[in-house]
C-alpha cells in the first residue's frame, strides 16, 4: 500500500491526456493518490484553435460525464483541466457556450466579459470540468513565436480589464482560473517548447507587464502558472517553474496566496539537461505546487514520484512542503466538486 507521502506527491501531478477516456495509465494514477487530469488537444488543434470534427463527433456531455465519474470513482474530488481561451482554443467545443471573441472582448466591459466567461464556467461544471488553463496574461513587445497569436492585446490596461473580467466570471461559475505565464514573455524569440528560449529583461523592466497578472489575481485567480523560458537576469538564471526568486517574488510582491503550476517540465527552456527527476525536485523546492506533465512526460511520472520520495527520504526536499501542497490541492477539488 502507497505510504502518505506516495499519495501526496501523486497530488502534485497535472497529466495530460489528449483523449477523454480514463486510461489504464490514469486509472492507476488515480488509484495511487493523483486527484488532477488536464484533458488537452493535438498540436494542429491547438495552433488552428479548431477542434478536429471527429473529436467533436465523439466526445458528447454524456461521454464527458460518464469519463469524469469514472476519474471520481477512484480518486474522489478530482481537478479536471482543460484549455478555453479568449481568442484562443477552446477544448469543449459547441458542448459549451462559446466564450467572447478577442474583438469583442477588447472592446466590451469587464462586467460583460465576466458574464459570458460565467456562462462557460457553469455549462463546463455540468460536463465535470473545474479548472480553466487560461488567460493569458503575457503582453508581446516583441517577438514572441510561442506566444504570437494567444495574447489578448498590447495595451496593458485593456488586457488587464480582459483578463480580470474573465476570472472574475470563471471562478464565480465554480470553475479555477489559471493565469498564465508569471512573470510575463514580452520578447522570447525562441520556442521553449523545442529551444532553451531566454527572456533577457530584467525584473523591474517586466514589473511594467504585471498589470493583467494582478488584475487576474485580485479578481480571486485560484491558479498561476508560472513560464517556461530562462530568465536570464536572475541570480541562478532559470525558468520560472523551477526558480525560487521568481515563484517568491509572486507570492510576496503581487500576494498570491492560491496554487503555482509549473508550465511542462519537459519542455527544452526549463529542463535543458537535466532529467525529468530531477526537474520535478527542482520545481517543489522552488515553491511549485502542481507540476504540469506533457502527454509524452507521463510515462515518467512513476520515476519522478520515486525521486521526490527519496528526496524527501534524503532531507532535500521538504516532506511538509510536499503535505501543504498537496493538502491545498485536496481542498481546491473538494471546493470545486461541492
Amino acid at each position: 500500500m502507497a505510504t502518505q507521502l506516495t499519495r501526496d506527491i501523486h497530488a502534485l501531478f497535472l497529466p495530460i491526456f489528449p483523449k477523454l477516456e480514463i486510461s489504464d495509465t490514469a486509472a492507476r494514477f488515480l488509484s495511487e493518490g493523483g486527484i488532477s487530469l488536464l484533458y488537452g488537444e493535438t498540436r494542429e488543434e491547438y495552433v488552428s484553435h479548431v477542434i478536429d470534427p471527429v473529436r467533436v463527433a465523439e466526445e458528447s456531455a454524456e461521454r464527458w460525464q460518464t469519463t469524469l465519474g469514472v476519474a471520481r470513482n477512484l480518486a474522489g474530488p478530482v481537478l479536471v483541466a482543460v484549455d478555453a481561451e479568449i481568442g484562443g482554443i477552446q477544448r469543449l467545443h459547441q458542448l459549451v457556450p462559446p466564450l467572447p471573441s478577442l474583438e469583442d472582448a477588447q472592446l466590451r466591459s469587464a462586467d460583460y466579459i465576466a458574464e459570458q466567461s460565467k456562462a462557460v464556467a457553469v455549462a463546463a461544471r455540468r460536463l465535470g470540468v473545474n479548472v480553466f488553463l487560461s488567460p493569458v496574461a503575457d503582453v508581446l513587445a516583441g517577438p514572441n513565436p510561442w506566444l504570437e497569436g494567444r495574447t489578448l492585446g498590447t495595451d496593458l490596461e485593456n488586457v488587464a480589464k480582459i483578463v480580470g473580467g474573465f476570472v472574475s466570471g470563471v471562478q464565480s461559475g465554480g470553475v479555477a482560473a489559471t493565469v498564465k505565464h508569471f512573470p510575463g514573455h514580452p520578447v522570447c524569440v525562441l520556442d521553449p517548447a523545442v529551444h532553451e528560449a531566454v527572456v533577457s529583461w530584467t525584473i523591474d523592466e517586466l514589473r511594467t507587464y504585471f498589470g493583467p497578472f494582478q488584475a487576474g489575481i485580485d479578481a480571486g485567480a485560484d491558479v498561476v502558472m508560472m513560464g517556461p523560458a530562462i530568465f536570464s537576469t536572475l541570480a541562478k538564471p532559470a525558468a520560472a517553474s523551477i526558480s525560487p526568486e521568481l515563484i517568491s517574488l509572486l507570492r510576496n510582491d503581487l500576494g498570491f496566496g492560491g496554487v503555482v503550476l509549473t508550465d511542462d517540465l519537459d519542455w527544452k527552456a526549463t529542463i535543458r539537461d537535466n532529467s525529468m527527476e530531477e526537474t520535478a525536485i527542482a520545481a517543489v523546492t522552488a515553491g511549485a505546487d502542481w507540476m504540469l506533465v506533457s502527454a509524452a512526460g507521463v510515462g515518467h511520472i512513476p520515476a519522478m514520484v520515486g525521486a521526490l520520495e527519496a528526496a524527501a527520504g534524503r532531507g532535500e526536499v521538504s516532506a511538509e512542503k510536499i503535505a501543504t501542497s498537496a493538502a491545498k490541492l485536496r481542498a481546491l477539488a473538494a471546493r470545486l466538486n461541492g
